[in-house]
């Protein structure tokens, strides 16, 4: 972080951020109400479980930086079975994101929700969340991979997907990037979530490099996120003018396989701008 300034601003607090400047620290809560600790949902056919709230780096921008403040700890083997048992009786429902704070910091939690999401026949797609390819790669260790492929079965239509979630190209360290190359190796597809903010990366030849980077190891550019209204950040959020105005660039520097969809969080769910 001293050798870089636009990575350390990710992390560092700023004065700014004591500005009441219209934000919130819980922006996007599940509208459909599950009454389940942990279990969110905003589609009829996807939820949302967040086992454990901890995680190796608490980024400026997340709009979930604040969970950790409001719990004590993760979820407890019963309330993760409630989780699932709400997920079997619900057939609409068959893509599952794991997220939090960061499962992978917790095995044993995370063992427990795939191997009873892995009980529910229309359950076919289990992503995971994982910040740590960047902040703490050696989570990603030998285990871990065998343990999400040992839940993936392809041949019947039940994958495993991992979102990194890298907004930089310089994040993408020799160990990031050796890490996204194992999980490639071993089968489990991998898709990159980034967060556009001013100051850090709203520059097209910034974006340029890292959607380049990120698609020469295999890694699909999935979403570029208008940074969310969390409290005291809007100094760091962009226009939708220049939001927009960047998507236009990468359209004429990047192929579209390259190019990720700009997407604004709302609680109604994902609204795609371009």
């Amino acid at each position: 972080l001293k050798d870089n300034p636009l990575l350390a601003k990710q992390f560092l607090p700023s004065i700014q951020e004591v500005r009441k400047d219209g934000g919130a620290s819980h922006c996007f809560k599940g509208l459909l109400g599950t009454g389940i600790k942990q279990l969110e949902r905003v589609y009829l056919d996807r939820c949302i479980i967040m086992p454990q709230p901890q995680c190796p780096a608490y980024c400026r921008f997340c709009f979930r930086k604040f969970y950790e403040h409001s719990q004590t700890g993760g979820m407890s083997e019963t309330e993760m079975r409630a989780a699932i048992d709400y997920i079997g009786r619900d057939q609409r429902i068959w893509e599952v994101l794991v997220t939090g704070g960061e499962p992978v910091m917790d095995k044993r939690r995370l063992r427990f929700l795939l191997a009873g999401l892995r009980e529910i026949p229309q359950v076919q797609t289990i992503r995971i969340a994982c910040r740590s390819i960047v902040t703490a790669p050696d989570l990603i260790d030998d285990s871990l991979i065998e343990l999400l492929t040992e839940y993936q079965d392809l041949e019947n239509g039940r994958s495993i997907e991992v979102a990194s979630h890298c907004n930089h190209a310089e994040e993408l360290s020799s160990e990031s990037v050796a890490t996204l190359v194992r999980l490639r190796l071993a089968g489990i597809h991998v898709y990159n979530q980034a967060v556009l903010m001013r100051g850090i990366n709203c520059d097209a030849a910034i974006l340029e490099a890292l959607f380049r980077k990120l698609r020469s190891h295999g890694v699909e550019c999935y979403n570029l996120f208008f940074a969310g209204p969390v409290l005291g950040l809007q100094h760091i959020r962009p226009t939708l003018q220049e939001a927009l105005a960047l998507k236009s660039a990468l359209r004429r520097r990047l192929s579209g396989r390259a190019n990720p969809h700009l997407i604004v969080t709302t609680r109604l769910g994902k609204v795609e701008l371009g």
